[in-house]
């Protein structure tokens, strides 16, 4: 029952007290016509009795009893229990009228109750008929559509809508008591009773995360204080969150070239990734060609297209990875709706007879890809003296994963579920050179499946030592067992914290980031990602200023001793592109985009700032190495 705070006061045409015909010695002479008062309710809620205080003028100098007389008209009543009442001596006397709304019918309903008032003393009787109207609000409910579609959606991901219930009436609230969907699939992600106030909506999110391909609907009910059930029709499509396009063995032609080689993508797509590996390690190979649907040029043969894959930097190396999008440039990004691509190499000089070639699509609604896990394989050297069944509970390896996680989760990037394996060879307890880090990198075929593989060694003194952390290759791969395959962390001499911070900006360069420092001492640019939200500076022999712009971000070349560090969104958006970025959430709970958080790990943590020791080695001069572009720190 709605009752209103408020008294209505309503003067009503009483003649006076002197004006009566009553006499002192006894009761009064009944009038001729009872006296006439009018009450509106207004507009009032349809779906329970309204209750009001209606106040009487009554100019007597003494209590009186208010009682009814006959029966009410309409759908008004006295409050139960209210009457008889005894009024006191005063101006007016207050009586609680209740309408009852009826089920249907006119909105406008109006009626009559007749008061008695005697005075206690006997002095007076006086009657009152109140004249009462009501406007009845018959509340209605309604969503602002009938169906909801969450579209392809890949195997993991969950995608969530909102579900918009109104409100219209003007008076009366509603309550959401509920809502049921069967099927595992789509999930109502709120809690219930949710009251929506008049003329105003809620709205309620539901996810969908598919379990198989395919297509899936359900029939979502809300049920509400109206007791009219709200049925609106869910329906998604589950779809691969990968797929593998293997194009073989492509040879090349005696000019060097390889023929133009198509494949094709849904509109879902959210990057492509290229594992290219030519059949001698010392071959010069250049992408000469990269196009989208409708001939959109990324890359052409001047090599002046807007895709950069340091293609100024002709060196020597075995095998490219490539990745598209690897920057926020608008220039950069799949052409909307999917469509056809074509990628072309060419072999500079004649040892490479032909190329090995497979294409990774990244799948995801809307063809956008905002948050994701890493799963990881965590290898740990012999040095270490950390077991496997150790290893989940070690204080100084787990709080290294949570550092990884503080970095990455500001991106909306979280670390998913991690393996352990133990290097048995103390051979690998340092690597000092090359051949080492090859071999290193091709244990992790020990791992079953392809993580983000990250070794955990004492030291690492390639190139004289003072290094901190190598990454296989930028990009890295989805695959075990080859050189490329993982990131190498130094585990000695460092906190837990430090070796997290290290372990993250490695891990960064193998999911598609360069440093945000480059190197111009040989006359041209080299490995710097072109992010258009994140501070760049090219670094030559009198540029002091790249010591300090853009230090404080993760991808920054040298380590100063901070574990607090910055990812843009526009690198975000790169991290999250890479095949080995899973969908959905992580164990330790729900994705969130989150900003720069502290890191408060305590005394003794970080090193003294402006050590500068490099991040990785090709930070320390390997600029002309055979080797590049691995990130090293």
């Amino acid at each position: 029952m709605q009752k209103t705070s408020a008294i209505v006061a309503w003067l009503f045409l009483f003649v006076a007290v002197t004006g009566c015909s009553n006499s002192t010695s006894g009761p009064a002479s009944a009038t001729a016509e009872p006296l006439k008062a009018a009450f509106s309710f207004g507009l009032v809620r349809g779906d329970i009795p309204t209750s009001t205080m209606v106040s009487l003028f009554k100019p007597f100098a003494s209590a009186a009893t208010v009682e009814l007389v006959g029966t009410p008209t309409g759908l008004f009543a006295p409050a139960s229990g209210t009457l008889p009442k005894i009024a006191p001596r005063g101006v007016q006397f207050d009586v609680e009228i209740t309408f009852t709304p009826p089920i249907s019918g006119d909105t406008f309903q109006n009626g009559s109750i007749r008061l008695r008032v005697t005075s206690l003393d006997g002095r007076f009787v006086d009657t009152v008929d109140v004249a009462l109207t009501a406007e009845t609000e018959f509340p209605t409910i309604n969503l602002a559509t009938a169906s909801v579609s969450f579209g392809p959606t890949a195997l993991g991901e969950a995608v969530t809508r909102i579900i918009e219930i109104r409100n219209p009436n003007q008076a009366t609230p509603i309550t959401i008591t509920g809502a049921t969907v069967p099927g595992g699939d789509f999930v109502v992600v709120s809690t219930f009773p949710a009251s929506i106030q008049p003329r105003s909506s809620v709205g309620i999110p539901v996810r969908y995360t598919p379990s198989s391909t395919g297509p899936s609907s359900a029939s979502l009910v809300f049920s509400n204080s109206l007791g009219t059930p709200l049925n609106t029709l869910l329906s998604g499509s589950g779809i691969p969150s990968e797929v593998l396009i293997d194009l073989g063995f492509v040879p090349v032609d005696a000019g060097g070239l390889t023929p133009w080689l198509e494949f094709t993508v849904e509109p879902e797509a959210a990057s492509i990734h290229f594992e290219i590996f030519g059949d001698d390690p010392s071959a010069d190979f250049f992408l000469i060609g990269l196009e989208g649907p409708g001939g959109y040029v990324y890359e052409n043969d001047t090599l002046t297209g807007p895709y950069t894959w340091l293609k100024n930097f002709p060196l020597a190396f075995e095998a490219l990875f490539l990745q598209l999008p690897n920057s926020d440039d608008p220039a950069v990004q799949l052409v909307p709706g999917g469509g056809t691509y074509r990628l072309r190499l060419f072999e500079l000089s004649p040892l490479v007879s032909g190329f090995d070639i497979r294409v990774i699509v990244e799948q995801r609604n809307s063809g956008r890809i905002s948050f994701g896990h890493l799963p990881l394989n965590i290898f740990l050297s012999d040095g270490l003296s950390i077991d496997v069944s150790d290893a989940p509970t070690d204080p100084k390896l787990q709080e290294a994963l949570q550092t990884v996680d503080m970095l990455f989760k500001q991106v909306g990037l979280r670390v998913g579920s991690v393996s352990y394996f133990k290097l048995n060879d103390p051979a690998f307890d340092d690597i000092g050179s090359f051949a080492e880090l090859d071999a290193l990198q091709e244990l992790s075929s020990a791992a079953p499946e392809a993580r983000l593989n990250m070794f955990m060694v004492n030291t690492i003194s390639i190139d004289g030592g003072g290094i901190l952390g190598v990454a296989g290759a930028v990009p890295g791969i989805k695959r075990n067992g080859t050189i490329f395959s993982g990131v190498v962390t130094a585990y000695d001499d460092v906190t837990g914290p430090f070796v997290g911070s290290t372990a993250a900006h490695e891990g960064g360069h193998y999911l598609g980031l360069f440093h945000t420092t480059g190197f111009d001492d040989f006359g041209f640019i080299v490995a710097v990602n072109l992010i258009l939200d994140t501070p760049i500076c090219f670094l030559n022999e009198i540029d002091f200023e790249c010591l300090t712009i853009g230090n404080d971000n993760l991808l920054w070349p040298f380590e100063l001793g901070f574990v607090d560090l910055d990812l843009t969104a526009g690198q975000g958006s790169v991290l999250l592109n890479h095949p080995l970025v899973e969908p959905g959430d992580p164990p330790g709970g729900p994705l969130t985009r989150l900003g720069k958080q502290a890191l408060s790990p305590g005394p003794g943590t970080a090193l003294p700032l402006r050590v500068r020791r490099p991040w990785c080695a090709n930070c320390a001069g390997l600029v002309g190495s055979s080797r590049w572009p691995k990130g090293e720190k």
